[in-house]
């Protein structure tokens, strides 16, 4: 059966919306991954997140190998342009190993008139899990939640220091190699578990 471009990308959205709502909760796309016919230079959860999330109206940054191709393919699939890192509505980082912090830093925060043009990072992660050493609070998360997120982390430090004047920031979908995905709102706060 191939992907119902429909129901696939509903499908898709309700369960990136629940990981908005919930920050730190895993959610599973590998059904919506496993229906998938499209070859996709991008890794399957974030090619299904960005099927999902971008369009004409938006602008996107692929950091890492392949980008040209990449930035190729979703121009064509989505309508959507590639731009600077400091200009994008959505930046990709398909690898795991990538640069994150940087990124992180590089990134639009929005503005007081437009907070909401901050950039969404959607990141390769070597695993997603729960519980772990992370410790996360605020809306969306009864009390506390402790997440792994397997990667360096210095991205921690630098999301801080991004979202540290509030309403502006980044928002962050992680996702791994076994189609989950997770994500951190702005709102979210996160510490190292002592």
């Amino acid at each position: 059966m191939g992907f119902d471009v429909i129901h696939g990308c509903q499908a898709t959205f309700r369960a990136l919306l629940e990981a908005t709502s919930y920050p730190g909760r895993c959610l599973d796309l590998s059904l919506a991954v496993a229906s998938l016919a499209t070859e996709s230079p991008l890794p399957p959860s974030a090619f299904l997140i960005a099927i999902c999330l971008i369009d004409v109206e938006t602008t996107f940054y692929v950091e890492g190998d392949r980008k040209a191709e990449r930035e190729t393919f979703l121009s064509r699939l989505c309508g959507a342009e590639p731009a600077r890192l400091g200009d994008a509505d959505f930046v990709f980082v398909p690898g795991a190993k990538s640069r994150l912090a940087e990124l992180v830093l590089g990134a639009r925060a929005g503005d007081l008139v437009d907070p909401h043009k901050g950039a969404t990072i959607v990141a390769a992660v070597e695993a997603l899990s729960s519980p772990g050493r992370l410790r996360l609070r605020g809306p969306g998360i009864d009390g506390e939640r402790d997440v792994a997120i397997a990667r360096d982390p210095e991205w921690i430090s630098a999301r801080t220091k991004k979202n540290e004047e509030f309403p502006l920031g980044v928002d962050f979908f992680f996702f791994d190699a076994a189609e989950r995905v997770m994500a951190l709102p702005r709102t979210t706060l996160v510490s190292e578990v002592p």
